[in-house]
C-alpha cells in the first residue's frame, strides 16, 4: 500500500441507519473487527466512537484481517453479481478477466481503506458493504486497489504516490472496474465521477495490453 504518515485520524461514529441490520449482523458475527458497544434499534445501528490510524501503513494486518474475514476457498458463481452489472456497457469486457477467482465464506463488501481504522492494534471495519452476489476475494481486493490507485489521496488529501496496475491480478483490476462503474452509477460527486471515469481508461488500457 501507498506509504505515509497520517497519525491522528478519528472516526467518530455514532449511528448509521440499517434498515435491514446489514452492518448490526455483520458485526455481530465479527465481533473481533468490529467497533465496541454495538446495538440496533428502530432502524439504525448504533456504535461507539472510534479513534485510531489510517492503515496505509500496515498492508501486512490489513491483508491478514480480509484473510480471516473470508475463510477458507469455497465454490463461486457470479450470476447475480452479473445482472447486477447489467447496466454495464462493457460487462463482457471485464467478465472475460473472471476466469480465475477465489471464493470467500464472507467479504467485507467495501474495502477501501478509509473504511479501516487501526485501534489498539487490530483493524476495525467500519462500514461493512453488500457483496451483490460476488462473494470473492478479488471483490475486497479490487476495493483495495481503489485506495492504492489514490481514492483516499482524492477524498482525504493523503499525500502518497498512487499504485501502478502492475503488482495486481487481471481479476482484481477486472472487479475494480466493477466497483468504478458502479461508483459512477451511484452518482457521487462531480470531482470523483471525473477521477473514476479516467480510472477506467487506464484500467481498460492496461488490459488490453495484457
Amino acid at each position: 500500500f501507498p506509504s505515509h504518515d497520517n497519525r491522528g485520524v478519528c472516526r467518530d461514529m455514532i449511528k448509521k441507519h440499517d434498515p435491514d441490520k446489514h452492518i448490526f449482523k455483520f458485526w455481530n458475527m465479527n465481533l473481533w473487527c468490529a467497533p465496541d458497544s454495538v446495538s440496533w434499534d428502530n432502524d439504525w445501528v448504533h456504535y461507539s466512537y472510534t479513534e485510531g490510524y489510517h492503515p496505509a501503513r500496515a498492508g501486512v494486518l490489513v491483508m491478514q484481517t480480509l484473510q480471516k474475514l473470508w475463510g477458507k476457498p469455497c465454490s463461486v458463481d457470479t450470476t447475480e453479481y452479473r445482472k447486477y452489472m447489467s447496466f454495464c456497457r462493457e460487462v463482457d469486457f471485464i467478465w472475460q478477466y473472471f476466469d480465475k477467482l477465489t471464493g470467500a465464506q464472507q467479504v467485507y463488501g467495501d474495502a477501501t481503506l478509509e473504511n479501516m481504522v487501526i485501534h489498539h492494534g487490530r483493524i476495525i471495519l467500519i462500514d461493512p458493504g453488500y457483496d451483490r452476489g460476488f462473494k470473492v476475494r478479488e471483490n475486497d481486493m479490487g476495493k483495495l486497489l481503489q485506495s492504492a490507485r489514490g481514492w483516499d489521496q482524492m477524498r482525504r488529501g493523503l499525500a502518497y504516490e498512487p499504485d501502478s496496475f502492475d503488482a495486481w491480478e487481471p481479476a482484481v483490476i477486472a472487479s475494480y472496474m466493477t466497483h468504478l462503474h458502479r461508483l459512477i452509477r451511484h452518482k457521487h460527486p462531480g470531482y470523483a465521477i471525473h477521477w473514476a471515469i479516467e480510472e477506467l481508461s487506464e484500467a481498460r488500457d492496461y488490459l488490453n495490453a495484457l
